[in-house]
């Protein structure tokens, strides 16, 4: 797995790089569709049913840390970082499901 999540942050490097000056003439919206999809091209292999939701979580982060580790020397040390990243957000995802879960109706006073 995290030998897939390398190759994709290898591959990314075949491609024009993305840099924080390009970002900044962006909308919000195209900036998240361009650092997302690279993104959710290395959460993917990390996590397959929740790389949508991960990738959303991960775009709030600074556009340089991203940029940081989507283009990191080491592609294997990038991919551990967001293996990293992967496991808190399944913490918190983890934690926001158990307070969505239903709550048994309060039990009725004593009579």
């Amino acid at each position: 797995v995290a030998a897939a999540a390398a190759a994709a942050i290898a591959a990314l490097r075949e491609a024009p790089p993305l840099t924080g000056a390009a970002l900044e003439g962006l909308s919000e919206a195209e900036r998240d569709v361009e650092l997302g999809e690279r993104i959710y091209a290395v959460l993917q292999h990390l996590d397959d049913e929740r790389a949508g939701k991960m990738t959303g979580m991960l775009l709030e982060m600074n556009d340089s840390e991203l940029l940081e580790l989507l283009y990191a020397p080491d592609a294997a040390a990038a991919a551990a970082a967001f293996a990293d990243l992967v496991d808190e957000a399944r913490e918190v995802l983890a934690a926001y499901d158990g307070s969505a879960a239903p709550q048994p109706p309060p039990s009725p006073p004593p009579s």
